[in-house]
């Protein structure tokens, strides 16, 4: 019973309608302004000119690494030939080679008999 009692009642208005009727305003369509059509202009040309510069940056970003990554190959083949060759140079600086090159190749001998020369 509570529940049919309770569907049948009507809420009570909390405030009084006032008197004054509410008068249709028009809607007016409002304008864009130039200057505002021109600043997105400018910005959307700003971001399409920085999307441009970021993509050839990145481009040459990628060449300079490119070339970095040969140049440091090229190096180290010529880090790896010159301790080759400081390699060389010492085993031929040896005394022993020295000797050898020497005797066979120049026909030099060691003197047998040491003479001082005095002036």
């Amino acid at each position: 019973m509570a529940l049919r009692e309770v569907k049948t009642l009507k809420p009570k208005p909390l405030a009084k309608k006032s008197s004054v009727k509410e008068t249709a305003v028009p809607k007016q369509q409002k304008s864009v302004p130039a200057q505002w059509v021109a600043g997105v202009a400018i910005l959307l040309a700003g971001i399409f000119y920085s999307g441009l510069q970021l993509v050839e940056s990145a481009d040459e970003m990628r060449f300079l690494y490119r070339s970095m990554d040969e140049l440091q190959t090229n190096q180290n083949v010529l880090l790896a030939n010159y301790s080759r060759l400081l390699l060389e140079r010492s085993t031929l600086a040896s005394m022993q080679t020295v000797e050898v090159v020497a005797t066979t190749e120049l026909q030099m001998f060691f003197p047998e008999d040491i003479v001082q020369v005095n002036n």
